[in-house]
């Protein structure tokens, strides 16, 4: 098998948007656990089609206590690795090069590159086609299944993807909620799971308060912003942002803006563009 032929046309081989799950040639599926492997192979998928030099991959791995005999570990660890894609029928391959190792696949294999290609679709169509940005964002923000590669313990390069990868799954929760409230699609279902998810997301607050306000429920909404406020305070010691103690002032204001999802545009709620998961 080539690191080109498709393995399924909806599930890809590897997953890493919750716990790391591989499917593949002659396994249902297979959950990746915490250990030396499971991290070698959490590293490769962040870094999927790059080199990684050997010197990384030991820091990744073992941190500031790495074995006496390090490379000769690593070799271990990257032989063992190679036959068990080899034992799964897994449509990838390590290559060693001068300076380390690469994992190689087709994007469509790995569920962080599915999710960043629709993302990539979102962030271009939100202001010229609201509805299929909204439906790409959408795709984008199913994948998710918990936190990225739930349950390992990762090295540097490992926690700052799992973070930049959180930073876009909260960038496509916005975007699937701003451009359905622009298309005048009911969004309060998930803006009230955006907001118990990430409860200090002061975004998703106010977008929240926007759709009560537009359905009508105008002393919900001033709940939601009391309650974020309280939030904000307590855990933060901090108050409300200007925008969002704006938005409250609009909302009892009854601002004719609030009700139009036109004239209120797509932009203003729009965070930084898509960018790789690593630089």
């Amino acid at each position: 098998m080539t690191i080109t032929d498709a393995v399924s046309p909806t599930l890809p081989t590897f997953s890493c948007l919750g716990p790391v799950v591989v499917r593949a040639g002659r396994l249902d599926s297979v959950l990746i656990r915490s250990s030396a492997a499971g991290r070698l192979l959490a590293v490769f998928l962040v870094a999927a089609n790059r080199p990684i030099s050997r010197r990384q991959l030991v820091d990744e791995l073992w941190g500031a206590d790495p074995p006496r005999t390090a490379e000769n570990a690593l070799h271990v660890q990257v032989a063992r690795l190679r036959r068990r894609l080899r034992a799964w029928e897994a449509p990838a391959r390590i290559e060693t090069g001068p300076g380390g190792y690469a994992l190689r696949m087709a994007p469509q294999h790995l569920d962080i590159e599915c999710f960043l290609g629709e993302l990539r679709v979102a962030d271009r169509l939100c202001e010229t086609d609201p509805a299929q940005a909204s439906a790409a964002a959408a795709r984008a923000t199913a994948m998710w299944r918990g936190e990225p590669f739930e349950g390992l313990d990762l090295g540097v390069m490992g926690r700052d993807a799992r973070a930049r990868l959180t930073e876009l799954r909260l960038r496509a929760l916005s975007l699937h909620a701003v451009t359905a409230m622009v298309c005048g699609r009911d969004s309060l279902v998930d803006l009230q799971s955006s907001v118990a998810a990430f409860p200090l997301h002061e975004e998703f607050v106010r977008m929240l308060m926007v759709a009560l306000y537009r359905a009508g429920r105008q002393g919900d909404a001033i709940t939601v912003y009391r309650d974020a406020r309280a939030r904000l305070v307590e855990e933060l010691g901090a108050e409300p942002t200007p925008r969002l103690a704006a938005t409250m002032a609009d909302i009892l204001r009854h601002e004719s803006y609030l009700d139009d999802p036109v004239t209120m545009g797509v932009n203003p709620w729009l965070p930084s563009p898509c960018e790789r998961v690593m630089s």
